[in-house]
């Protein structure tokens, strides 16, 4: 998921009542929610260099257990060389409920992030292998109001002393859970019926992606792999018939030979170790022109490579 969502999921659940566990409480599930995203660094390098790298060794298990300690470390620094300067007679931080809140924040990371069709590499760096959830768009309004609203609400009641002030937090994150668990089975089902859909009209549907959409919980993009080429389509609750293919396929022409000329590059090898559903296309220059199905429909230039000829 984006930073606003990861933000809001730390604020919301500072604000729900675990930041009263001890003092930088909230700091800690800020910033532990945040800190994987610090491979957003390597944006620095261009996008290859971002995709090839991003959600791997800073969301892994190796990184997700030693994130907690770091994060902990940093504000108990930070506690001694600047707060308790500021303020000599604060109470100081229980290093072991930090070191609990920034574990809690930590681990929503990857949980969030592995909701979307991007993936994420949980099991790095020892394996580079991806997990989708296929459940949300990675920037999803209705996460942000409903994790906002409810930490919004229980600030202001915190605020005024209210008695359960951390309830609309907690309800808030509640919601987003079911939302998401409902996003989640609903894509599992969409591209089962999918499936059966493609079957019927005699396709070879190796694999089914039923992937969110922006803003439109009720609609899907859809990517039925089917040997050498992907059928495109849209799925829509409210729409009848609910699945509808475009008349055209996109040929995947993912021949040997050309993997192994865009294995050969450097930029190839680094979109490859991303793409999910790639496309290999010979432009009439010769250059080897590669995308990823996954994104085609949205015109996302990010989401595309060319090899020049002379390699």
């Amino acid at each position: 998921m984006d930073n606003i969502c990861h933000t809001l999921a730390g604020w919301a659940l500072s604000e729900a009542g675990l930041k009263k566990r001890t003092p930088l409480g909230a700091a800690a599930l800020l910033v532990a929610a945040n800190v994987a995203d610090v491979d957003g660094l390597a944006y620095l390098k261009g996008t290859l260099a971002a995709l090839s790298f991003r959600r791997g060794p800073t969301h892994g298990i190796v990184a997700t257990a030693l994130w907690p300690f770091l994060v902990t470390g940093l504000l108990l620094a930070w506690d001694r060389a600047v707060r308790r300067r500021r303020e000599p007679g604060a109470p100081p931080p229980r290093p072991g409920q930090l070191l609990l809140l920034s574990t809690i924040g930590v681990l929503s990371h990857p949980l969030l992030d592995l909701l979307n069709t991007y993936g994420v590499r949980l099991l790095s760096p020892f394996s580079d292998r991806w997990f989708y959830g296929d459940a949300l768009f990675i920037v999803d309004p209705w996460m942000w109001l409903l994790l906002g609203a409810g930490a919004l609400f229980s600030r202001r009641a915190d605020r005024r002393r209210v008695a359960g002030a951390g309830r609309p937090a907690r309800l808030g994150l509640s919601f987003a859970a079911a939302y998401a668990v409902l996003m989640l089975v609903g894509g599992r089902v969409v591209a089962r019926r999918t499936a059966e859909e493609a079957a019927s009209r005699g396709m070879a549907v190796e694999s089914v992606l039923a992937a969110p959409m922006p803003v439109t919980p009720v609609r899907r993009l859809l990517v039925v792999h089917e040997g050498p080429s992907y059928a495109l389509g849209e799925w829509n609750a409210l729409g009848h018939p609910q699945v509808r293919f475009r008349s055209d396929t996109v040929p995947q022409q993912s021949a040997p030979g050309l993997v192994r000329e865009a294995e050969a590059s450097d930029a190839g090898r680094r979109f490859l170790t991303w793409a999910r559903y790639p496309i290999f296309e010979r432009p009439p220059d010769g250059s080897l022109l590669i995308r990823d199905a996954r994104y085609i429909g949205r015109g996302l230039s990010w989401a595309t490579v060319t090899i020049p000829a002379s390699h």
